[in-house]
């Protein structure tokens, strides 16, 4: 990340590790979510937010556990919610786990392509590897989803930037939409 200029990025869409795998054999296998995460979080959202562009929109993908966590550190221009069918019987008298925000943080004055755009996205959670949109990482996110983000708010050959990568999906996503 300190290798890449100052104000050279286009957009930030990513999903950071929010620390909320179950402890045992996930958090295990998938080590990066044993964290000290506020201050991993305010590291890397700083680091990150000096490469975006003047008048840009950085996306985060955030936990509904650590909201107010979240707004401290990010102080989101908006909230989006990407909403999901979550296949878990929820039975301990709670709300079920159904959607995850999204904070939108701007540099400066940045805008949407023209159009109307919601702040509810439903879109289908990857969960078979019995389908085309294979789940290969435990908190992948469906292609549609991330092109929807990325084409409202950059255009052809805009650089993306996402500092963890997960899966690779917001590279299919770009590939698919001519950006960089």
């Amino acid at each position: 990340m300190k290798e890449i200029p100052d104000k050279s990025v286009d957009l930030i869409l990513t999903d950071p590790p929010y620390g909320i795998l179950p402890k045992g054999k996930l958090q295990d296998r998938f080590n990066w979510d044993n964290i000290d995460l506020i201050p991993f979080t305010e590291k890397w959202f700083g680091e990150s937010f000096r490469k975006l562009k003047d008048n840009r929109f950085l996306f985060t993908f955030w936990s509904q556990k650590y909201l107010k966590e979240g707004f401290r550190i990010f102080n989101p221009d908006r909230m989006i919610f990407w909403r999901y069918d979550n296949l878990i019987n929820v039975s301990s008298g709670d709300f079920a786990y159904d959607y995850e925000p999204i904070f939108v943080i701007k540099k400066g004055n940045a805008k949407l392509v023209t159009g109307k755009h919601s702040c509810d996205l439903h879109f289908t959670k990857p969960q078979s590897n019995f389908r085309k949109d294979k789940l290969v990482h435990p908190t992948q996110k469906p292609i549609g989803l991330l092109e929807n983000l990325i084409r409202i708010a950059s255009k052809k050959n805009d650089i993306i930037l996402d500092p963890f990568m997960g899966s690779g999906t917001t590279i299919v996503a770009c590939k698919k939409l001519e950006r960089n």
